[in-house]
């Protein structure tokens, strides 16, 4: 299966937009104090490390005090094991798989919260993606604050 990837980044400041640069995956724009990066994450491993550091680019705008990243991540984060994991509640669904611990830590490694899992919704409210055969529900797309 071949990844979905988009080509491009653009800036907004004070009304005036400038190209900073393409993305591989997904698109970003800065409005004065506020960062918004949409995603879409890849669907092959190869490309993780890459799409990881793509983001990390997005998140170090000069002037930006609020960023949020929305998008799909391709990643299972499930649910808060433990109380260390200040980033995340216990309302998420299903397992935890590798991609999911990724995303975990990057979030702790930069200050961004999985608001998915913050608020408590019925069990057929929470996933995001269902397979063709409608037989598998994964919740792959998140909503992630920072927080200054």
């Amino acid at each position: 299966m071949e990844s979905v990837t988009c080509y491009f980044c653009k800036i907004v400041t004070n009304n005036k937009k400038k190209n900073i640069g393409p993305t591989r995956q997904g698109g970003f724009l800065a409005l004065k104090h506020l960062s918004i990066s949409e995603t879409i994450g890849p669907t092959e491993e190869e490309e993780v490390d890459q799409f990881y550091e793509d983001i990390n680019r997005a998140l170090t705008v000069p002037g930006c005090s609020q960023t949020f990243l929305i998008g799909d991540f391709n990643a299972k984060v499930s649910i808060q094991l433990d109380e260390a994991e200040k980033i995340m509640r216990p309302f998420g669904i299903g397992a935890r798989n590798d991609r999911g611990n990724t995303l975990k830590n990057f979030l702790s490694q930069h200050r961004l919260y999985l608001m998915n899992s913050f608020f408590q919704k019925k069990e057929h409210r929470r996933w995001t993606w269902i397979s063709p055969n409608e037989q598998t529900k994964n919740e792959i797309d998140f909503i992630l604050p920072q927080n200054g």
